[in-house]
């Protein structure tokens, strides 16, 4: 842990180099950590981390919980870590001289709460519980918590949850699907085109859903009947052909049945067919090679299809490529491959190529130009971009092939978004890792390193 504060301390320390680390009067700040449940007990061997434009420092707490750092300039985010603690606040920002900034902490000791699905947005993530609830952890319009998750209010009954860039859905046991977040393009499917809204709508006009998918800006349901049904941005023809621009309200993908489940990214949608081969449309690039330069085309496809994969059981869609996984537990990937996300090391490839190192797999997640696996064995897999350790295999470049993530076990699911990763493991507990502090503003993001448990409220 101590290690993997410095490297970040030193990454940051080169990345300010030359922005004035000296200029300015320095201060001094102390504060005290102690116990949720008992604030009189303070919690010592916490890692306490200050980042800003003009300083950064890193200290520890004392056995009585209390810390003091001298010299900082500007302002600064302060910020605790522990693998075995989770704070709240999640961090705390100054800019001159204090006293008593506290934080409490919460014991991240293995729940019965029963997470059993988690999905992951553009700068947060959501966790389902068994018994119907929802857990939201991250930032997302003005509603955000770093420190333990707390449960999203209004829905009950939960079988499956989608999280899109800005915005989320829910599947209720009853067929009808509940939205909330921004609204701009129409991806709440109220009708309107109205900002935002952060308590959950029903989604006018959808019954009778089995299966839900988010993109960047659109929205997707499966009926029972097997229809693909989709609102919000269809600018890239990700929801489809007849479809205008942007559509409100869930319209009918046509020439699309017998689908299991779907799948969407910022541009574009992937659809599992019930007999396990899958579809796409919508946006994708392919690689024309000239010479020793490489020229894009952009396809912009409004009939779905076929990637020409069979015996798939699950999707995923990243940025710009797509994930399968096939009946005989092997991970499948297409798409653009700038930073290794499809596990080798060609730079694009139209058709899927199976990802070398990878066998025994149940559950993947595509990201922000990476991607994950989960295997039976409960460790988690990762391969593609990874700045700073940002995926938290120990390593600080791309990734190929696959490599485990450290400090995870027994997982059962995991998702990727574009400033977070999470999972839920066999016990019920929630972990995050990939940055900081996703969303926060003017926060200095850093990757944390190895996964970090989660409290739920």
């Amino acid at each position: 842990m101590k290690r993997a504060f410095g490297l970040v301390l030193i990454a940051l320390c080169i990345l300010t180099t030359g922005c004035g680390l000296t200029v300015g009067t320095s201060y001094t700040v102390s504060g005290r950590i102690v116990c949720a449940d008992d604030d009189s007990q303070g919690i010592g061997n916490v890692h306490v981390g200050f980042s800003g434009s003009r300083s950064v420092e890193i200290t520890e707490t004392r056995d009585d919980g209390t810390w003091t750092v001298s010299g900082l300039r500007g302002s600064v985010t302060i910020a605790p870590a522990s693998a075995d603690w989770v704070f709240e606040p999640g961090y705390r920002q100054v800019s001159g001289a204090e006293q008593d900034v506290g934080f409490t902490g919460i014991r991240s000791a293995a729940n019965s709460l029963g997470f059993q699905q988690v999905v992951a947005g553009k700068n947060y993530a959501l966790f389902l519980r068994a018994d119907g609830t929802v857990y939201f952890w991250g930032s997302s319009g003005s509603v955000y918590t770093y420190g333990a998750a707390m449960r999203v209010s209004g829905i009950e009954d939960i079988v499956a949850v989608a999280a899109g860039a800005y915005h989320s859905l829910a599947l209720k046991a009853d067929g009808t699907v509940w939205a909330w977040g921004a609204n701009d393009r129409g991806q709440l499917g109220n009708g309107t085109y109205s900002d935002r809204c952060d308590v959950p709508a029903q989604v006018a006009g959808l019954s009778g859903v089995r299966a839900i998918a988010a993109g960047e800006y659109h929205s997707l349901a499966v009926k029972n009947d097997g229809t693909v049904w989709g609102w919000g941005d269809n600018s890239t023809y990700q929801i489809g052909r007849d479809a205008p621009t942007t559509t409100p309200m869930p319209v009918m993908k046509v020439g699309m049945g017998s689908v299991a489940s779907v799948a969407a990214s910022g541009y574009r949608s992937l659809a599992l067919k019930a007999d396990g081969t899958v579809c796409q449309w919508g946006f994708w690039r392919i690689a024309l090679p000239w010479g020793d330069s490489t020229y894009w085309l952009n396809r912009y496809v409004g009939d779905a299809e076929s990637v020409g994969l069979q015996g798939v059981i699950s999707i995923a869609a990243g940025s710009e490529h797509s994930m399968a996984l096939k009946n005989d537990s092997t991970v499948w990937a297409w798409g653009v491959n700038s930073h290794g996300q499809l596990g080798s090391g060609t730079e694009w490839d139209h058709d899927p190529l199976r990802v070398e190192g990878l066998d025994g797999v149940v559950a993947i997640a595509a990201g922000d130009r990476n991607g994950l696996a989960v295997k039976a064995d409960g460790s988690v897999w990762a391969w593609g971009a990874n700045t700073q350790n940002y995926l938290g295999t120990g390593t600080y470049s791309a990734i190929i092939p696959p490599t485990m993530v450290m400090g995870i076990a027994g997982t059962a699911a995991v998702a990727s978004g574009e400033q977070v990763i999470a999972a839920v493991d066999c016990f019920g507990d929630l972990w995050r890792w990939g940055m900081s502090y996703p969303g926060a503003s003017p926060a200095v993001l850093y990757a944390i390193g190895a996964p970090r448990r989660i409290s739920a409220f």
